[in-house]
């Protein structure tokens, strides 16, 4: 059997309803289509998944795979991208939804370009996925652009011009070679990380060499839920809580694969930079302090300025 051209891979929790209707969505787009492979990478969840998907095994190429254990969140991300069988993978939520056309045109796209990486804007959604606005995920382009960031300051320039955070840290807008994927850094502290996948991206374009085709439209369309909670382990955290999990996190991405690089560790950090504007910088730690976290508020912008410090 000829090897798949994609692995669509679905880390999943219990959310069942979302996964029926995300297969359903891919069989529309792919029916009979051979280069497809679907990986599912069940976190060991208690809501009979397998058996309500059941009637997909006939209508789509699909590798099931259960924990034994709930592994986390990320580490499930990781695993699923390890184990698809195809050239590329697909990386996708289990309550996100591709645009209509969007996978037979990724065919057509990774032909043509051959990168390691693709990158795309996303549709926020209403919890009926109608869609409300959307998301610039990456610099402005007119057509799908290819950035070989082996040269010279392209890397660089890409990150400078990436003003949202769902440019890496989002995953249902990125397709990553699987063989990429395999030889980026491996390690326990990387794939438990909230960002595992936006430090091996990282490690893939930087270096590694590899390329990243950036796509200037929408692909995927996404719920506006807050999964925060399921990423971090901990039901009831509160609105800040979360928000430091998505900024902490994003600071530890960028301060780790980027250490000895500060022109890079500030080009990574340029949503979050656009985000502590002057004026929010103040609204944050009076923010923090209706959860009694203001010292944590204002620890966290110690660390970014540290952070961005550019070194001569």
């Amino acid at each position: 059997m000829k090897p798949y051209l994609f692995s669509i891979c679905i880390p999943t929790w219990n959310r069942r309803p979302y996964l029926e209707a995300l297969l359903e969505n891919i069989y529309t787009q792919i029916q009979g289509d051979d280069d497809y492979q679907v990986v599912i990478g069940d976190n060991n969840s208690s809501d009979n998944s397998y058996q309500s998907i059941s009637k997909y095994f006939d209508k789509l190429n699909i590798k099931y795979i259960r924990r034994d254990r709930n592994i986390g969140s990320m580490l499930n991300v990781c695993s699923v991208l390890s184990e698809g069988d195809g050239l590329y993978c697909v990386l996708t939520g289990d309550d996100d939804l591709f645009r209509e056309g969007w996978l037979p045109l990724l065919k057509h796209l990774v032909l043509a370009h051959n990168p390691d990486v693709i990158s795309s804007n996303r549709f926020v959604c209403d919890k009926n996925m109608t869609i409300q606005y959307s998301e610039q995920c990456g610099p402005i382009v007119q057509e799908p652009t290819l950035y070989q960031c082996r040269q010279s300051g392209v890397l660089l320039d890409y990150l400078g011009k990436t003003e949202s955070t769902s440019g890496f840290g989002f995953l249902s807008n990125l397709v990553i070679r699987q063989k990429s994927w395999v030889n980026s850094i491996d390690c326990e502290y990387v794939n438990r990380h909230p960002f595992a996948h936006m430090i091996r991206i990282m490690d893939i374009l930087f270096n590694h060499g590899g390329s990243i085709l950036r796509v200037p439209f929408e692909t995927v369309l996404v719920l506006p839920q807050d999964r925060l909670e399921e990423l971090m382990g901990q039901p009831g955290a509160t609105d800040f809580d979360k928000l430091m999990v998505h900024l902490d996190g994003f600071l530890t991405a960028a301060n780790f694969i980027f250490s000895n690089k500060p022109a890079l560790r500030a080009g990574l950090l340029t949503p979050i930079k656009r985000i502590f504007s002057p004026e929010y910088r103040d609204y944050f730690p009076r923010f923090a302090d209706q959860f009694g976290k203001k010292t944590v508020a204002e620890n966290f912008i110690q660390k970014l300025d540290q952070a961005l410090v550019l070194e001569a």
